[in-house]
């Protein structure tokens, strides 16, 4: 149900329109979205990701292709396309293109460019470092309906009673400017808040999305992954058809100031890293591969007779 009901959703959120028709449709539904363990179907999944991985390393996308390379591997460690990935793993760094369980969403994932010239440090530092700037703050206009209001000091020390659906403009973390939709539901203090939410940005620096329920909150949550700073401070209040979320980013504060010694903890200075080649629809099927691996037993899957590459 989260295939289906995730990609449609993409789908719209791309073509910016019918937010408010989807977001709360997929809102309610949620909690009935239970997995079914099917080997034969997770076998399909396995192998379509395994085609990825070799047409991008085909293309000369090693970063990209290495980053599927690295979730499948367990699965499928005797395939001839993996195992060549992994092989080139030492041309690659590796933790550029991979999460940060305590950085979060601040963290960038960005293959790192190899043999940066002095020149191109010197070209890029004062953009990098207004860029770095205005990571620190984001600020969304929304359009309801919802209602409540939320303020937190990181999401350990939040307080919130919100729900509703909403579609908004705003300046997102990570330069994004765009438009956002999104439904959310949640209550609590501190750590401990029941939170169901499914929404996505678009904009300039791309598509972030998340599908997800959460109760005792982390650094390493997927919401907090792909999707929200666990380390911001901020506020939000919905009230009918208007509301303001504002929010400032502590982490790329650290930024900022690292930077101007040229070390990079957020991995996504211009002069040093590239962008990931990865379209959405490619990025979705990692994301819900990464989820539905949880549930499958490796020594299961290989030792079953299923089709290989």
């Amino acid at each position: 149900m989260f295939d289906s009901l995730l990609i449609r959703g993409m789908l719209i959120l791309k073509a910016k329109t019918g937010f408010l028709f989807f977001i709360p449709l997929l809102f309610s539904l949620t909690f009935n979205c239970k997995t079914t363990l099917n080997y034969k179907e997770f076998n399909k999944d396995v192998l379509e990701l395994v085609a990825e991985a070799a047409k991008l390393e085909k293309e000369g996308r090693i970063e990209e292709a290495l980053l599927i390379a690295q979730i499948v591997k367990g699965y499928e460690p005797d395939n001839k396309v993996i195992q060549s990935i992994l092989e080139k793993a030492n041309t690659v760094d590796e933790p550029s293109i991979q999460a940060n369980d305590w950085l979060g969403f601040n963290k960038s994932k960005r293959a790192k460019l190899k043999n940066v010239q002095v020149w191109e440090r010197i070209l890029w530092y004062i953009p990098d470092r207004i860029a770095d700037f205005f990571d620190i703050f984001s600020v969304t206009i929304t359009t309801g309906p919802h209602w409540g209001a939320s303020v937190w000091v990181t999401r350990a020390g939040q307080v919130t009673a919100f729900g509703g659906g909403s579609v908004g403009l705003g300046y997102f973390q990570k330069r994004n400017i765009g438009v956002r939709a999104e439904a959310v539901g949640e209550i609590g203090v501190g750590p401990i808040v029941p939170t169901l939410i499914g929404g996505g940005r678009a904009g300039s620096n791309g598509l972030d999305f998340i599908l997800t329920k959460d109760i005792f909150h982390k650094p390493s949550d997927d919401l907090y992954e792909h999707y929200r700073d666990y380390w911001g401070v901020g506020a939000k209040v919905g009230f009918a058809f208007i509301g303001l979320e504002i929010e400032i980013h502590p982490v790329e504060i650290y930024d900022l100031t690292t930077g101007l010694f040229l070390y990079d903890p957020a991995n996504d200075d211009f002069a040093t890293t590239r962008y990931l080649r990865i379209n959405p629809k490619l990025e979705y099927k990692i994301r819900n591969f990464t989820s539905k691996q949880k549930d499958y037993d490796k020594d299961k899957y290989r030792n079953e007779n299923y089709p290989k590459n």
